[in-house]
């Protein structure tokens, strides 16, 4: 159904129903006009369709020009209803007269049987007092009022993109939530844009990507941005037209998210995800059904992918995977502001959260990214009790429309505590997969050397010795961290290669007879202080491993699969009731073998604290 259709068709069961207050929630003030000038409401306020179209006359009748006893006001109805005692006051208000002999608000507090009824539209609404009083005084006289009255027939209809309503008043206002544009009338709109310009309407795979893009914008923003496309590209069915398009709604969709305040772009770092191979295949897989999710979904009624939940030890790539994700698929990374959406007046938390899928779903195709996820929900269970119901009633917002959404808007979560989570959040339908990112291997954190070092797309190689990126010289370094104990994340990597790079800077500052090297960074010079700078470390697997263990217990527990394809442990064999892993399977190299050595060892003494019946076996 059309959007149109279906604001009509709620708005016609509301007055038929004896509604007094309609409420259009909605950011398209043009929408308000239109349904004013619908053929098919007509009957609402005039005494019948013919006698109303006789009103409007020949020539506005082909114009679409509202009725007289329907006004339009801006913000509020303050400016209207001043004083509805004071005539004089109304009327200099009152943009035109709707009956002989009223004025103002006292038409509605003394119209009689048979009167010609009144419309009062305002577009985007603002609520203050003497508003409120009005709209009490509106359901009053609603419900003071004789059969036939013509107040009955006296409607007011608001518009916001947000409901705010005075207390009180909410059984007798109908809340219409008005729907994005759909496809086809997107669709319809391009072509239709097209043809009055006398242009070709764009070729198929065109037409899909800019209907694609379009989703979430009204009618009239579509409109001014294919008037941007045209005038760049003098055309609309030039191969070029896809490139300037997306360009031109790229930075229009950055407009709305500095508008909103609830979510915020994310510039792609230089960082790079290093290893964690799994799940980048995974996400490459689907680019495909991302670039044509409409064809994907009428030719093969196949929904474009909901999103990934990615758990783990914290420091292990998490947050560079939610840019990653972005990159692979070729879309905007748009964070979510999970405090911006709380609010300490009633209702506006639920509101708000209303008001961020939609923009979510206006800014699709993109990557939505909630950064530990776990702390933007706390306190669900307790909610009722703490909040009133507020987090749980927009947590349960949050899950429906994780169910049932069809852009292609791209969950990206991340957990660093998924027991926290409820239950619900973690089943299947949520998300196409969970993921956990654990301590990486030797391989990985060769990887992950190489990857901070060289920095994104090689730019600081030039400073090192070539000999710092060989195996040899890596595997000496990391066979030394492993016989200290010093089991590395992904976070202390970096910190340890940042500390060490200052080292050596420090070193060299410090001798006046420095001879200047080919390298910034030699070899030796750098293994030295790489030592150094890892004994110095407190590494979070030398500090931390209880936490490694539980969140390995617990993330096999709710079957994660690996984002690696190599793992110290398989977590797939972990036995998580009984709080036992499987043997190492991997070769000795001087690492790998320690940090298992180690999560076994801090498991056995978990175990032995929690179960001391197991302490003798």
């Amino acid at each position: 159904m059309k959007q149109l259709d279906y604001v009509i068709e709620r708005c016609a069961a509301a007055m038929n129903a004896g509604i007094p207050i309609l409420y259009l929630e909605t950011d398209d003030m043009s929408l308000l006009d239109a349904l004013l000038r619908s053929e098919r409401l007509l009957p609402y306020w005039c005494n019948d369709c013919d006698e109303g179209w006789k009103q409007l006359g020949e020539v506005d009748k082909a114009a679409r020009v509202r009725p007289e006893n329907v006004a339009i006001f801006n913000g509020s109805l303050t400016s209207y209803f001043k004083d509805v005692n004071n005539t004089t006051e109304a009327t200099t208000y009152t943009r035109t007269s709707f009956v002989p002999g009223y004025t103002g608000f006292q038409y509605l507090r003394t119209g009689v049987r048979g009167g010609v009824p009144q419309v009062i539209a305002v577009r985007n609404y603002r609520s203050d007092d003497s508003t409120a009083k009005t709209l009490e005084r509106l359901v009053s006289e609603h419900l003071s009022a004789m059969p036939g009255d013509s107040i009955l027939r006296s409607f007011i209809i608001l518009q916001s993109p947000v409901v705010s309503l005075p207390a009180g008043i909410e059984p007798y206002v109908e809340v219409i939530t008005v729907p994005h544009l759909d496809d086809k009338e997107i669709a319809e709109i391009i072509c239709d844009f097209a043809e009055r310009e006398h242009e070709e309407r764009p070729y198929p795979r065109l037409l899909d990507s800019m209907t694609l893009n379009f989703r979430g914008f009204m009618r009239s923003k579509i409109e001014q941005m294919l008037r941007k496309i045209l005038l760049e590209c003098g055309t609309l069915s030039d191969t070029s037209v896809e490139e300037v398009s997306l360009h031109i709604i790229s930075e229009e969709k950055k407009q709305m998210l500095q508008k909103s305040g609830l979510l915020r772009n994310r510039e792609l770092g230089d960082k790079e995800a290093s290893g964690l191979e799994q799940i980048k295949d995974w996400i490459t897989k689907r680019k495909e059904n991302f670039e044509n999710a409409i064809e994907g979904k009428r030719d093969w009624d196949l929904n474009a992918p909901k999103g990934v939940l990615v758990s783990g030890v914290p420091g292990t790539g998490k947050s560079l995977l939610a840019e990653e994700t972005a990159r692979i698929l070729g879309i905007p990374l748009i964070q979510m502001d999970m405090g911006s959406l709380q609010s300490k007046f009633h209702g506006e938390s639920e509101q708000n959260m209303r008001r961020l899928i939609s923009l979510a779903e206006a800014l699709s195709p993109c990557v939505l990214w909630i950064d530990e996820i776990e702390k933007a929900f706390a306190g669900v269970k307790g909610s009722g009790e703490a909040d009133g119901g507020t987090t749980m009633r927009s947590f349960g917002t949050f899950l429906t429309w994780m169910q049932d959404k069809k852009a292609p808007c791209f969950i990206f979560a991340t957990a660093n505590d998924v027991s926290s989570l409820p239950s619900e959040f973690l089943r299947r339908g949520r998300f196409d997969q969970k993921f956990f990112t654990f301590m990486p291997t030797k391989e990985e954190c060769r990887s992950i050397f190489r990857s901070i070092i060289g920095g994104k797309d090689g730019r600081t190689v030039h400073l090192f010795d070539p000999e710092v990126f060989k195996d040899e010289y890596l595997d000496e370094l990391l066979s030394f961290c492993g016989q200290k104990g010093k089991f590395m994340t992904g976070a202390d990597i970096e910190g340890i290669v940042s500390d060490a790079k200052f080292l050596v800077y420090l070193d060299t500052r410090s001798h006046a007879n420095h001879v200047q090297t080919s390298y910034a960074y030699m070899a030796q010079p750098f293994k030295k202080a790489l030592k150094a700078a890892v004994l110095d470390a407190r590494t979070y697997g030398e500090t931390d491993m209880d936490k490694v263990v539980e969140c390995l217990l617990l993330l096999g527990k709710e079957q994660f699969v690996p984002s690696s394809a190599t793992n110290v442990v398989d977590i797939s064999k972990v036995n998580a009731r009984r709080m036992e892993i499987p043997p190492f399977e991997g070769t000795p190299n001087g690492y790998d073998e320690l940090l298992y050595k180690k999560i076994k060892e801090t498991l056995e003494e978990l175990k032995s604290e929690r179960y001391p019946q197991y302490r003798n076996i």
